[in-house]
């Protein structure tokens, strides 16, 4: 199951040269954690208290919650073999899915109380949800008996709404905001792949930074501002920002050579991963006003940082020297 695009681009992004990086500069503060008997940690999203969820490597591939106070309660769907949590609302309720020892890939939901609740999208063969907004909505992608995917958004109440953007033969929905908007890419029978935008009422655009060979849109914000990436015709990875106005913005921290955002607040704040000329891997916070910086925790040796809430608390985790992953929470 490691092999599935949003678990496999995390994993992907956490390697590099073993390079030994910088210190954490004096005015950087970060938490590292692990959960009890982790060998490899994962943390994927924070929400506004600060409750950051992820997966380990603790005895199998199991979820975890780390609460704002710093308790860590490891989880996992009941009778799963993998079981991997991707978001996390502010009401606590964390969405992800899971692997049963037949195979069958399904999603969950697991509330602030701990109570597991499983789901489907209705005639799919698998159900890979990856984002949840404050009112419970989900979004995310699934396979079809001819392993095509689909776009999906579920409701707070349960009911599925099943899209593709015109044209499409594989759409991947990443990430949903308050509004119901969706963000995320799909793939046209003949052309490059492109980002979308998908309102409440079932519209959809499609867009592309200018100079993208391929299109791929992460994360959504409140006013529906998204970040994500593109490769250029060299095929060097760059990162973007599509403001609620439509317009485009490309970036890339300096010395970069691989630029990989993944997450963005209400503010704008955007927080991703780099490589830099030296082929080390670091995180980073692109500001509102465009300055970047650069995320180092200490003794890290390679850095993802995959959440950012609004009051730009991030998380992620890095390897140390024995390439052994751990996750963080910090305020650069």
């Amino acid at each position: 199951m490691r092999n599935w695009d949003a678990v496999n681009l995390l994993l992907q992004l956490a390697f590099g040269m073993w390079i030994l990086g910088p210190p954490a500069a004096a005015n950087e503060t970060y938490t590292v954690f692990d959960p009890q008997g982790s060998t490899a940690t994962y943390a994927t999203a924070i929400n506004n208290d600060g409750a950051a969820v992820g997966y380990c490597d603790c005895g199998g591939l199991n979820g975890f919650l780390r609460g704002a106070d710093g308790t860590i309660t490891i989880f996992a769907v009941p009778n799963s073999q993998e079981t991997f949590a991707l978001a996390i609302n502010d009401g606590g309720t964390a969405v992800g899915y899971y692997e049963d020892f037949s195979n069958n890939i399904a999603g969950f939901l697991r509330t602030a109380d701990g109570n597991i609740s499983i789901f489907s999208v209705p005639k799919s063969t698998r159900t890979i949800p990856l984002s949840i907004n404050s009112k419970g909505a989900v979004a995310g992608w699934y396979y079809d008996s001819k392993f095509e995917s689909h776009g999906f958004v579920r409701e707070a109440s349960g009911k599925f709404v099943k899209f593709d953007p015109s044209g499409s033969i594989l759409t991947q929905a990443t990430g949903i905001n308050g509004s119901k908007i969706v963000t995320g890419w799909y793939q046209p029978s003949i052309g490059p792949i492109h980002g979308f935008m998908r309102t409440s009422d079932g519209s959809i655009t499609s867009f592309d930074p200018t100079g993208s060979a391929n299109t791929y849109a992460w994360g959504i914000n409140h006013d529906g501002a998204v970040v994500g990436y593109f490769y250029d015709d060299l095929n060097i990875r760059h990162g973007f920002v599509r403001a609620s106005d439509d317009s485009i913005v490309e970036f890339d921290p300096k010395d970069a050579t691989d630029t990989a955002p993944y997450a963005l607040n209400r503010e704008g704040a955007i927080t991703g991963a780099y490589v830099d000329k030296q082929a080390v891997r670091h995180g980073f916070v692109r500001k509102p006003d465009g300055t970047i910086k650069k995320l180092d925790p200490p003794n890290s040796i390679s850095t993802v940082s995959s959440g950012i809430n609004d009051r730009s608390v991030v998380t992620g985790f890095f390897s140390d020297s024995l390439e052994i992953l751990h996750g963080f929470i910090g305020s650069p």
